[in-house]
């Protein structure tokens, strides 16, 4: 009796970590604050799946993710996620990607990249968006 009931056991317990590690979703390289994520879910978007896209050098994904509207601590997060976006892809791949913007987006995604360095790295540093990604400055302040 003892064994029909410990191979059960095992067999249920290989069957369950089975079904688990089928249900894993692809992680996203970069850490997304909990906020953002509800807050995107909230609103309709698949906000690590975009950001995923991105990484992998989807230039409509990259227009896309950086065209998203958030606002007040949600906009600082973004921010600070998309300007480790930007270190994975390169600057010039972003730029491409944002070639054909209105002067409106322009200051709406340089907003973005100013408060990821703002919120993004160690306080005391403060990194200059101009020094840091001069190009993408070049292209945003023109």
């Amino acid at each position: 009796m003892k064994s029909f009931y410990g191979k059960t056991f095992i067999c249920l317990t290989v069957l369950m970590l089975f079904i688990t590690s089928c249900n894993n979703r692809v992680r996203s390289v970069i850490k997304i604050p909990e906020l953002l994520l509800v807050y995107s879910t909230d609103y309709g978007i698949n906000y690590e799946n975009l950001l995923n896209k991105a990484i992998e050098g989807d230039m409509d994904a990259i227009r896309g993710f950086a065209l998203l509207e958030f606002r007040d601590a949600v906009a600082y997060d973004h921010g600070s996620v998309m300007v480790e976006m930007i270190s994975i892809i390169g600057e010039d791949v972003f730029i491409s990607s944002l070639s054909s913007i209105t002067k409106k987006q322009k200051l709406f995604v340089k907003g973005y990249i100013e408060a990821g360095l703002e919120y993004g790295n160690d306080k005391s540093l403060r990194p200059d968006f101009k020094s840091v990604f001069p190009r993408i400055y070049s292209f945003l302040c023109e």
